[in-house]
């Protein structure tokens, strides 16, 4: 499609921002600056987002013109964000490995709903080669996103089956590793969904050494290699953020991720995980282990679900004996006290809302000492019937008994959910308390011997404090029991009540 000089393209104001929305047709506004930019204009768009939403844009999008636009792309040399949506449309991989070889300013990369084209049914253009090679050599790539992805290799549609899939993933594979493995300092967030991944990208991206976020949804093989995978995110020094979402991580990979989030104490801070637990198993403790054993996680949000019907292997989750496949007589007559002192495994007991409580909160929360912020969302079979009003009236006291019983928990958010619940339980009183006395980092003031109790500003809070509280006896008597210099306040809010 050619395209001519617009004679009043000096008077076109300078713009930062451009989307292009395919949907609309060749002629939209932000499609004539960027075919027509002049070259002072071109140098101050930072970010471009090209979109399709129907299949409209097809009737007159054709690789020749999808050409031109990418080489519009690559001239916008100060070009720091490329979001790119085409509705399931083809890209020519060479395209894109040409945008990211001339835009050496881009930080992030989005693509979502694209079938990446191999132009010859297969990668003998060197497409996804020359891909990962313009990874390799990027100076200030930071983050990379890539969603509803699909390799087109134009074979007909009847042909598609499993092997093409396994093809696809591998034709990525190049990509996905340089990302994770050969990517400058720069590289630093890594998000997948819907996304083709082999097993050896999977590990490349949990080995990496330069990653700090890591996001993989919808990627159902990490089932196939949970082992290899979760023994790599044990020795990663560098992630930070870990998210598994929606990729049916059954039984065994609970087990796995279990042991490793008890035995990686590095740099990981945040994580969010959906698993299937089975339904032979009381997940109450093994998320109870993770918090007693790791002292260095602040985020932990935890999708838990009970459908599978698989063994949970008889091993031990204590930190001490976790890598250790024999265990002594004396150790396993130990194990079995413990474990009978725990509810018992019928669905009347060990799947009810109080059992989950009470080892949750006084076997975990009561014994950590850095998380602060804590989500469990139960989505569990209906015959459990762990509902939002059962939760609540569940927790409260494990929780508020853990939250002022143990003065090292620094625990600001506690977000609970049913299984079929859309919000999270709203605490009140005593939870409510302590979680914002925590939020506040009022408790560590409150009980150092420091300038707290003279400063004023902190005397007017303690004051006003007491005051809301003062029909809660127990928290009152907390308070009071930290500073009895406050008693004649708090006898005078007691009076009030």
């Amino acid at each position: 499609m050619a395209k001519t000089l617009d004679s009043s393209r000096e008077v076109i104001p300078p713009r930062t921002h451009l989307l292009i929305d395919l949907d609309e047709g060749d002629d939209t506004e932000e499609l004539t600056m960027l075919f027509h930019l002049a070259d002072d204009t071109r140098a101050n768009v930072t970010k471009v987002e090209i979109q399709s939403c129907s299949e409209e844009a097809e009737d007159w999008v054709d690789d020749d013109w999808m050409s031109l636009l990418f080489s519009c792309l690559g001239e916008l040399e100060n070009l720091e964000q490329l979001r790119i949506n085409l509705g399931g449309m083809s890209l020519p991989v060479r395209l894109l490995a040409h945008v990211m070889n001339q835009s050496l300013k881009l930080q992030m990369l989005c693509v979502d709903s694209v079938s990446l084209l191999l132009t010859n049914g297969g990668d003998e253009d060197g497409g996804f080669e020359a891909l990962s090679q313009a990874v390799r050599g990027h100076a200030s790539l930071a983050c990379v996103c890539l969603s509803d992805i699909q390799v087109d290799n134009r074979q007909p549609t009847d042909s598609v089956t499993a092997a093409q899939d396994s093809a696809a993933s591998s034709s990525l594979e190049p990509f996905l590793v340089s990302l994770a493995m050969e990517c400058p300092d720069s590289m630093r967030i890594l998000e997948l969904e819907d996304v083709p991944v082999s097993a050896v990208a999977l590990t490349a991206m949990a080995s990496s050494p330069y990653l700090r976020q890591l996001e993989l949804w919808d990627i159902p093989s990490v089932n196939d290699t949970i082992a290899d995978f979760a023994s790599c995110l044990t020795n990663n020094r560098s992630l930070e953020k870990l998210e598994l979402c929606q990729c049916n991580l059954g039984p065994l990979a609970a087990q796995e991720l279990t042991l490793m989030l008890q035995n990686n104490n590095h740099a990981l801070r945040q994580v969010l995980l959906d698993i299937d637990w089975g339904t032979s198993v009381m997940f109450a403790k093994p998320i109870a282990s993770i918090l007693r054993n790791n002292q260095r996680l602040t985020d932990l949000h935890l999708i838990c679900r009970q459908e599978q019907e698989q063994h949970w292997e008889n091993t031990s989750l204590d930190n001490n004996t976790a890598n250790n496949s024999w265990s002594s007589p004396k150790d396993k007559q130990k194990q079995q006290q413990q474990e009978q002192q725990l509810p018992c495994t019928s669905h009347d007991q060990s799947y009810s809302a109080e059992a989950y409580a009470e080892i949750i909160c006084h076997q975990g929360i009561a014994r950590n000492t850095t998380l602060k912020r804590f989500g469990l969302e139960f989505r569990q079979p209906r015959r459990y019937r762990n509902d939002n009003s059962r939760l609540a009236k569940a927790f409260t006291e494990p929780l508020w008994q853990a939250l002022s019983q143990s003065n090292r928990t620094v625990l600001e958010e506690f977000s609970v959910m049913g299984g079929h619940s859309v919000t999270p339980i709203e605490w009140g009183g005593t939870v409510a308390f302590f979680l914002g006395l925590n939020r506040g980092g009022l408790r560590q003031k409150w009980l150092s011997n420091g300038t707290t109790r003279t400063t004023r500003n902190s005397l007017t809070w303690m004051v006003d404090t007491l005051q809301r509280h003062s029909a809660d006896l127990s928290t009152l008597f907390y308070l009071l029991s930290v500073h009895p210099h406050l008693l004649p306040l708090g006898t005078a809010a007691a009076c009030d009540v």
